[in-house]
């Protein structure tokens, strides 16, 4: 009696969930399910000739623990295509204002007028610069300090068509010379400095986390952006009633509420989402690491 009253109780317990990120969405695993939480470490064991989705193998605590992207099982950009995407805007964006000084310099030299955009909101950096919202701050503080150089850049293209055009002017090399200069010398290292610093920056604080879920007495690690809460969830509604336009059906098995911020939730299916990594051969990878270990020792 006692017994079959204790295991009804167990049963009825509302265990807490972590709630995490990836891609700005969020869901959440039962932390029943959750045995630890770690940060990104650069220690990752690659697996050979292995699918996308598994970035490698960790060794917590003894034991082997495969890695599952969730980015790309989701079907998302991985962590390296974000940064690869961004770097290569970047670059793009350096190029473009270095044919800009040069194209400024050559109308200097020539005493032609400048043609090419002199509003900084309208060049292809100040558009995706306005309209950039980075999520971290570090990040956000960084960008900010591009603004001043960058509207100045392209404030004295205008103030040289100003110069050039204005017949009276008295001196009027010594101030386009003087333009030029600061330009030349000042403002366009320091937004190329700064869009390069933005990249490093961007690494930096791209700081990915590791959800170590144990579930049918298997163990994997599911690559998160961010874990952002522990707290109870709602239930909205359950997979049945979701609609397949909206949501990934097979990897998630209801959709909850945070009692915290009110937001929805997507609830993981661990069964789904582990099994990506079932295949792995882990007794094997566990005897490598052992034999490499030992060759080790023997090689000191």
């Amino acid at each position: 009696m006692c017994e079959d009253f204790l295991e009804k109780d167990v049963e009825n317990i509302n265990l807490p969930w972590i709630l995490f990120e990836v891609n700005k969405n969020t869901y959440a695993v039962n932390s029943e399910n959750v045995i630890s939480i770690i940060k990104m470490t650069d220690e990752i064991i690659s697996v050979p000739d292995i699918q996308n989705y598994i970035r490698g193998v960790i060794d917590l605590r003894g034991s082997i623990i495969p890695l599952i992207d969730l980015k790309i099982v989701f079907g998302e950009k991985s962590y390296d295509e974000i940064i690869a995407d961004y770097k290569s805007m970047i670059n793009i964006r350096k190029k473009e204002h270095t044919a800009w000084v040069n194209e400024l310099e050559n109308c200097i030299i020539n005493s032609n007028e400048f043609t090419l955009c002199t509003d900084a909101h309208e060049c292809n950096l100040g558009k995706w610069y306005y309209n950039y919202k980075p999520q971290n701050n570090s990040l956000q503080y960084h960008m900010k300090k591009l603004e001043e150089p960058h509207e100045k850049l392209h404030s004295y293209a205008l103030e040289y068509n100003n110069i050039l055009k204005n017949i009276k002017l008295v001196n009027k090399q010594e101030k386009i010379d003087a333009i030029f200069k600061e330009i030349k010398e000042e403002l366009y290292p320091q937004i190329i400095s700064l869009l390069d610093e933005s990249i490093d920056t961007m690494k930096l604080n791209l700081k990915e986390m590791i959800v170590v879920l144990e579930y049918n007495n298997f163990k994997a690690g599911i690559i998160v952006d961010k874990v952002s809460s522990i707290e109870n969830i709602e239930n909205s509604f359950e997979q049945g009633d979701m609609d397949d336009l909206y949501y990934n059906t097979k990897y998630v098995t209801g959709i909850g509420k945070s009692e915290k911020s009110k937001k929805s939730v997507m609830k993981i299916n661990l069964d789904n989402i582990l099994s990506k990594a079932a295949h792995i051969d882990l007794e094997d990878l566990e005897k490598t690491e052992e034999t490499e270990e030992v060759e080790e020792i023997f090689n000191k």
